[in-house]
């Protein structure tokens, strides 16, 4: 009887679905493992690519239906886009330590510039090839191995970027079969190549049949050509048992395929060819564990790429929120801009009106002057105050303008003191019928720094307007109100308003920066939360402190660094 232990493909072997069933077994680890170890590259790759590193024949059935099973497998994740490429050592068939070093630099050359996610090693001589040269040839890249026996492993370090499929052979159990089968063999013939796949094989049987104390003769067929093997077995009675392990190689260096042979000496036996007992029917709970636990794995990957996909959606909805409320913000922004300059108004009219009339009276002066006897230095003179006047009429206007108008967010070099300095000459129309002073302290040689000109004038707007309210509503006759603006040791510019009115209590200071809440009677409740808004949107942070003598301190600081686009 010929007992048959080879990884090639069989023919004429009994039960071949379990052996389908082992592969399949094999093949969908292979698979699953390629899906755990690339979904962390699914957000910075378009695709996967996995090279598959064969070590024997390319076209060895039975690795040629686990490479077709793996890829189809692979296949079934439509979420994942995977692009394989082959390439075939043959160092079973062939002398491959003659040619290492050349192929190496052929697989350098070749994969210049292509990044490899996974290598697919098949049997030991591809595994030891990437151990070796894969991370010159193809760094990064994760190894994932099968069809390498436990034993070869055994002692191999192996990094923590290698896994696979272990391999189990059993030849013990192979023998005690045809043992059974043929109870009155006298004779064991051992065949096999002289390839390293071979001869590892070979000895692994010296190993197993040595440990059993054998009695019948054994006798072991290394390297013969082909027609020498087929006649030796063609006489070999039918009584024999025949443990036909593989052969890539004969000894005069003639390559094979081991279906090949197997197919040549089954042809001139006399015994029916027989095979391993199927694993399933072996280890058929073990392998139904191994397949609910691939199951639960595929079914925990699937929901982690719903997952994603989910949080990705989410982020992108988040993104076009920000983006629409920053928008929003802008608006009203704007609105109580508008707002503020419209209370103004009186001040303001009358802040235009006095250069205005004063523009006039050196006018008829200037006018009397020339019709009278010329003094053209008090003529000079006249004309110079009205240029003077008529600056500063534009100075309140080209103000003005730049409150009102609608403008989108974008940063400039701004020094922050001289911005405060000319926001001071705005409220000063203001504060003069309430008989409030002003005193500020700017800090020199102050950086400037990137910020929105136009939305930080509106803030320490905002913050000199309501102390110069808070002043009013308390009846105070004659008040002061200290602007500040200075550096600080956290690499920041701080600017703040303190005023000497009645202050703020706790529980409204607990919420005075919340929208639409407002201690003022007729207040809207929205200029400090939209200061907040500026303020932290500029990377700064706003707050407010009691007065040690009376009112409040509001303050603001800016970072020194900010540059860019302002967050929404």
């Amino acid at each position: 009887m010929i007992a048959f232990l080879s990884d090639a493909n069989p023919v004429n072997l009994a039960d071949k679905a379990s052996m389908k069933l082992a592969g399949g077994l094999a093949r969908l680890v292979v698979a699953v493992a390629l899906c755990i170890m690339a979904a962390p590259l699914r957000a910075v790759e378009p695709e996967t690519r996995v090279l598959v590193l064969i070590a024997t024949h390319p076209y060895v059935p039975g690795l040629l239906a686990l490479d077709n099973a793996m890829r189809e497998e692979l296949a079934k994740d439509t979420t994942q886009r995977f692009q394989f490429f082959s390439e075939s050592l043959d160092a079973q068939r062939f002398a491959f330590g003659d040619f290492d070093q050349e192929f190496r630099a052929l697989l350098a050359k070749k994969y210049t510039g292509l990044k490899i996610d996974f290598i697919v090693a098949v049997t030991k001589p591809a595994l030891d090839f990437a151990n070796r040269y894969g991370s010159d040839l193809w760094p990064g890249a994760q190894i994932l191995f099968h069809s390498v026996p436990n034993y070869l492993l055994d002692g191999l370090a192996l990094s923590e970027r290698t896994k696979g499929v272990r391999e189990g052979r059993d030849i013990g159990r192979t023998v005690d079969l045809a043992r059974r089968l043929q109870p009155g063999a006298q004779r064991i013939l051992v065949l096999a190549g002289v390839s390293d796949y071979d001869k590892d094989f070979a000895d692994e049987a010296r190993r197993v049949l040595a440990a059993r104390n054998e009695t019948a003769e054994t006798r072991y067929l290394v390297g013969l050509p082909q027609p020498e093997l087929v006649e030796i077995i063609a006489r070999e009675p039918a009584s024999t048992i025949v443990l036909y392990l593989a052969q890539f190689r004969d000894r005069v260096g003639r390559p094979y395929t081991p279906r090949e042979v197997l197919r040549a000496i089954s042809a001139e036996s006399t015994a029916p060819t027989l095979a391993e007992r199927p694993l399933w029917r072996e280890y058929p709970l073990q392998i139904l564990s191994a397949l609910a636990v691939v199951l639960l794995q595929a079914a925990l990957i699937a929901w982690l790429l719903l997952e994603r996909q989910r949080r990705k959606r989410a982020a992108e909805q988040m993104g076009r929120a920000q983006a629409e409320t920053g928008r929003y913000r802008e608006s009203l922004a704007h609105l109580v801009r508008v707002h503020a300059v419209g209370e103004m108004s009186a001040a303001i009219v009358h802040e235009i009106n006095q250069p205005l009339v004063a523009i006039q009276n050196y006018a008829l002066a200037a006018r009397r002057r020339l019709a009278g006897t010329v003094d053209a230095a008090k003529v000079e003179d006249l004309l110079d105050k009205i240029g003077e006047q008529a600056s500063r009429a534009g100075d309140v206007l080209r103000s003005l303008r730049t409150m009102v108008k609608k403008h989108e967010s974008e940063t400039t070099r701004i020094e922050v003191g001289q911005l405060v300095a000319d926001t001071l000459k705005l409220v000063e129309m203001e504060s003069r019928s309430a008989n409030i002073r002003f005193e500020s302290v700017i800090s020199r040689d102050l950086p400037p720094i990137f910020v929105d000109g136009v939305q930080i004038q509106q803030v320490v707007l905002n913050l000199i307007r309501n102390a110069i309210e808070a002043i009013e509503e308390a009846g105070i006759a004659t008040s002061l109100i200290k602007i500040g603006v200075s550096g600080t040791a956290e690499n920041e510019i701080a600017v703040s308003v303190t005023d000497y009115g009645p202050g703020i209590g706790p529980d409204d200071a607990k919420h005075i920066f919340e929208p639409f809440y407002s201690t003022k009677g007729g207040g809207l409740g929205v200029g400090l939360s939209i200061s907040r808004a500026i303020i932290e949107a500029h990377g700064g942070h706003i707050s407010l402190a009691p007065n040690v003598d009376s009112g409040c301190v509001f303050q603001f600081t800016l970072p020194t660094s900010h540059e860019g686009k302002l967050t929404a």
